[in-house]
């Protein structure tokens, strides 16, 4: 899928979004009120800073945690699987040994009529057990699959929502400095 690039269309839209910054000339100002608007523009940036990497920690956090439950959760879905097909094989087995040792007990006569049918019996176990397992495999598969894919959406939402958050605080950082820029100045 190409994309054409069309330039006209491009400065249509910048002109449309572009924010200029205004640059606060401090030339008109006298001393004081060059040094008040330089203390007032530190402090406004560094709670901006403090607020931005609070931001950032409180999405790493998070992102951490999300990580961690889809790790559990998808420890607890392997333990499943793993416990559900140790049961398959034991009750397999069981059943297996059953057989034989009906097979053993068996007079020599029945020995011989049974012997067919109880190594049908089992090779039809066997492969029930077999398919059995492939169907906890997709199982597993498609659950981890959809936690993987939860924990990504969760992921993408905790980003799109720091990023604006992080926005609206350089947007309220920047209108703080024009205020102070004013006041300072008296215009």
């Amino acid at each position: 899928m190409a994309v054409d690039y069309d330039p006209q269309k491009a400065h249509e839209y910048y002109e449309k979004h572009k924010k200029l910054k205004g640059r606060h000339s401090t030339r008109k100002m006298s001393q004081s009120q060059k040094e008040q608007f330089s203390y007032a523009k530190a402090q406004l940036k560094s709670n901006y800073k403090k607020e931005v990497n609070a931001l950032t920690k409180n999405r790493q956090d998070s992102l951490n945690e999300i990580d961690e439950q889809k790790r559990n959760r998808l420890e607890q879905i392997a333990e499943q699987k793993r416990a559900r097909k140790e049961m398959l094989t034991e009750q397999t087995r069981a059943k297996v040994e059953q057989l034989r040792e009906k097979l053993k007990n068996a007079t020599p006569a029945e020995r011989n009529m049974m012997r067919e049918q109880i190594k049908g019996t089992i090779e039809t176990l066997k492969s029930n057990t077999a398919s059995n397992k492939h169907r906890l495999d997709e199982s597993a598969s498609s659950k981890s699959e959809a936690v993987r894919s939860k924990a990504t959406e969760y992921k993408s939402t905790i980003r799109k929502k720091t990023k604006k958050a992080k926005a609206k605080a350089k947007a309220k950082y920047e209108s703080n400095v024009d205020n102070a820029y004013k006041k300072i100045n008296n215009v």
